[in-house]
């Protein structure tokens, strides 16, 4: 399961099932899973741009051009992605002297496995390109999937294994 975006008392996620995506909405004091979305997931579309709308502290991941980015950011990202083979575009969040960002790195692939990804998240400091936070979200993602992360006054959050919110503080 990947988180998707929230609200106020619900948290939204996909999983993958037999190559289609089902979207899930959670209880987010008791993670019970209240509904299930199999066949179209527009109404959650439309759910997720309202509440963008409506929340100006709350921000998605979107697509990240290089250009927009610092050169001391872009060759932190290099050097990072220089380890693995990356799959997918870059996406991410720049807030004031921050850019979070998370890569899909394809794992050894054992024969006669399905090829998996591991997505990982990270943390930069946008003046001296220092990485200030990296973790690794899910190591048997089958596709990237957008929004895995998102930001809410002031700090990060995702769903580290399926199964564990995690909150980082941007700014200590």
């Amino acid at each position: 399961i990947t988180y998707w975006f929230g609200s106020s008392d619900s948290v939204y996620a996909v999983k993958t099932v037999s190559d289609q995506q089902i979207a899930l909405e959670l209880d987010v004091r008791t993670g019970v899973i209240r509904r299930e979305y199999s066949d179209s997931l527009e109404e959650l579309y439309r759910l997720q741009k309202t509440l963008l709308n409506a929340n100006e502290s709350f921000a998605l991941p979107r697509p990240l051009d290089e250009e927009e980015l610092p050169e001391a950011v872009i060759r932190r990202m290099r050097t990072i992605d220089a380890r693995f083979e990356v799959i997918g575009d870059l996406e991410g969040i720049r807030l004031r002297d921050r850019v979070v960002y998370n890569r899909y790195t394809r794992n050894a692939q054992n024969p006669g496995m399905m090829p998996a990804l591991t997505n990982r998240i990270y943390i930069v400091d946008c003046a001296s390109g220092r990485l200030l936070h990296a973790d690794v979200l899910d190591t048997s993602a089958h596709i990237p999937v957008p929004d895995s992360f998102f930001v809410k006054d002031a700090r990060l959050y995702y769903i580290k294994d399926g199964k564990a919110l995690t909150a980082i503080s941007l700014w200590k």
